[in-house]
């Protein structure tokens, strides 16, 4: 059973704020298929690309979109910290999680994004 632990929404207002990067879609879709030999068309939906990371068992950090599906924001939601986590833990483990996947080329930082369909 899959468990989606992205951003889903029926509404026509949405928000989050994460830890973590953004990148574009098909810069995901490259490094994903060079790096582990995924096999993801340009184009993908997120939700078929999420479907190829959990299939490929990547660990990789939620993935949120906005309504223009060209972006893809990679990180955790603050209120996913740990009782027994600090701030600075939590900050490494997304930090050590993305470089996994992109090396040091993309920084981390909080990322905060809204946007109404009206």
């Amino acid at each position: 059973m899959k468990i989606r632990t992205g951003f889903v929404s029926n509404s026509s207002s949405s928000s989050f704020c994460i830890y973590g990067i953004s990148v574009e879609k098909c810069q995901l879709i490259r490094v994903l298929n060079e790096k582990f030999n995924l096999v993801i068309e340009e184009g993908s939906r997120i939700s078929k690309i999420e479907d190829k990371v959990y299939e490929a068992k990547i660990d990789l950090p939620q993935m949120f979109t906005t309504n223009d599906d060209y972006r893809v924001y990679i990180g955790r939601e603050f209120s996913s910290i740990q009782d027994d986590e600090t701030g600075r833990q939590f900050k490494n483990g997304v930090e050590e999680e993305i470089k996994k996947i992109f090396g040091e080329e993309e920084k981390c930082g909080t990322i905060e994004e809204g946007w109404y369909n009206g």
